[in-house]
């Protein structure tokens, strides 16, 4: 089954372009430009794939972008900003709201077309066995995660660090490898130097007890981070840490 996509930009001349850049990808293709307009049927009838624009009149495409994450119903919908603002801190905060990958205008068709196309690898998985790792399970072929059996919404890139950590419990990854993975389809966030710390903060607050006492990702000083399995007494002395 063919993906439905929505694009939301205020501009009538990107619509086509996106329009016709997803010709080969979807025939499932919905416009919209007015955002105030546009969220309500967002929330109501998700799509597979939101492209979203910054710089729009009524709503920020910050303010679509966080509307959805704290709506039960869109939370895990992947996010793609298309949009001329491209400046490092524009992208921090757009990432700090949900957003999954950013790509400058103009933008060059067929790296729109790759980049939905790996983010709906990713939402849709890629054959790999389900993770089990203490209170924490996650399914990589349905994009769940369950935590002390409860299920927790991530932002496919929370979803990509946490399988990293989890897939081996107890081995710190250095930040240079997380950067990598989150970067790897937008390079530019390559050179933010707060972005891996700043996505470790959000999952904590979404599967740890207390955000502030981490217990299942530690940090591994000057390091990088790890997953441990019911780590409340390891470490100890060492150079590792859970805040």
């Amino acid at each position: 089954m063919k993906p439905t996509i929505y694009v939301l930009d205020d501009d009538p001349g990107v619509l086509k372009t996106v329009q016709r850049t997803l010709t080969d990808v979807t025939d499932a293709v919905r416009l919209f430009t007015d955002p105030v307009t546009a969220m309500p049927e967002i929330l109501a009838n998700p799509p597979d794939l939101l492209l979203l624009d910054l710089n729009m009149p009524g709503l920020s495409g910050y303010d679509c972008c966080s509307q959805i994450r704290r709506d039960p119903r869109t939370e895990a919908l992947p996010v793609i900003m298309v949009t001329g603002i491209n400046n490092p801190e524009d992208r921090v905060k757009g990432f700090s709201v949900g957003a999954d990958d950013y790509i400058d205008k103009p933008f060059y068709p067929p790296e729109l077309v790759a980049r939905i196309q790996a983010v709906l690898r990713r939402v849709h998985g890629g054959g790999e066995q389900r993770i089990v790792a203490g209170e924490v399970e996650i399914d990589p072929r349905s994009h769940d995660v369950f935590v002390r059996g409860e299920r927790v919404e991530l932002t496919l890139r929370e979803f990509e660090i946490l399988r990293l950590l989890a897939s081996e419990p107890g081995r710190t990854f250095e930040r240079n490898e997380i950067r990598d993975l989150i970067s790897r389809r937008n390079p530019d966030l390559y050179e933010m130097t707060n972005v891996v710390a700043m996505h470790i903060m959000n999952i904590r607050r979404k599967i740890e007890r207390d955000p502030d006492d981490a217990r299942l990702i530690l940090t591994v000083r000057q390091v990088g981070y790890k997953f441990a399995v019911q780590a409340a007494g390891r470490g100890k002395g060492s150079s590792e840490r859970r805040a």
